[in-house]
């Protein structure tokens, strides 16, 4: 086992059970902890601009993205035509108050899309766990299993059957064997929180285990393009093999949206 897989496994066995039981406890906990993914999230996606030469507004974007997290924990979607609005001014007024000469289209723009990046899609979770279902802490649990074991049995997959590589100018390890893979474990996790639950039917277990596995790894490829873009390999080194939060929490960006979109129109909510 090589030095980095060890670090991996190591900051994963930490942090992926404090995660787990912040999602089964929801509340002001997994609150805490999802403003606090997205606050570094936004700092991360910030350093890319960077590398590109654009300067967002750091702290006026991480307040934005945390801000969205407390507003989907109070009110979820409710009045979120006036979250759009705040962002849109609070965005035009820190450009009017800095006054960067020349460079306030460019940069308002990179903060208001790092906002709507990672705070608004990372606060999905919150979303997805405060849905007024009462399996609602089983299902979001187990939609952040199936995005690990997706991911992890695509990892594998890929190293060890990996041959079809089309993904060489996003990301070059990538490999359609892996991609199948990774959407078969989405897809058998999900079946095991179903029987689990005992409440999703098997249209519903085929459908989140598509949308994970699918929308999850569309996710990874998204985050991949804008590291390659801006030529740095991870988006920081805060977790230990893993890279930044980021890198690790990139399909879940795609994934809780989409569960959260499927749950809502499925159940009329």
């Amino acid at each position: 086992m090589d030095a980095n897989l060890i670090r991996r496994v190591g900051a994963a066995s930490v942090f992926a059970p404090a995660l787990a039981a912040t999602v089964w406890w929801g509340g002001i906990p997994l609150l805490v902890c999802t403003a606090s993914f997205v606050g570094v999230g936004t700092w991360e996606l910030f350093r890319l601009y960077q590398q590109k030469g654009a300067c967002p507004f750091l702290w006026p974007g991480i307040l934005m993205g945390v801000s969205i997290c407390v507003w989907f924990h109070e009110l979820g979607l409710r009045h979120i035509e006036g979250l759009f609005m705040l962002c849109t001014v609070g965005t035009l007024t820190t450009a009017l108050i800095q006054r960067r000469g020349g460079a306030s289209l460019r940069d308002a723009g990179a903060t208001l899309f790092g906002v709507l990046y990672v705070g608004l899609l990372g606060g999905a979770i919150l979303l997805v766990r405060n849905l007024p279902l009462p399996c609602a802490a089983p299902l979001a649990l187990t939609v952040l299993v199936s995005i690990w074991i997706m991911d992890t049995v695509a990892y594998f997959a890929g190293r060890a059957f990996g041959r079809t590589r089309p993904f060489t100018r996003i990301s070059p390890k990538k490999s359609v064997e892996g991609c199948i893979a990774g959407v078969f474990g989405a897809v058998g996790t999900v079946w095991l929180g179903a029987l689990w639950m005992k409440v999703l039917l098997l249209p519903d277990i085929l459908a989140l285990g598509l949308i994970v596995g699918i929308g999850g790894q569309v996710g990874d490829f998204a985050e991949s393009l804008l590291k390659r873009d801006s030529g740095v390999k991870d988006s920081s080194d805060i977790i230990p093999g893993h890279g930044g939060i980021l890198d690790r929490f990139d399909s879940a960006l795609f994934a809780f949206p989409l569960v959260y979109i499927y749950l809502v129109f499925r159940y009329g909510i």
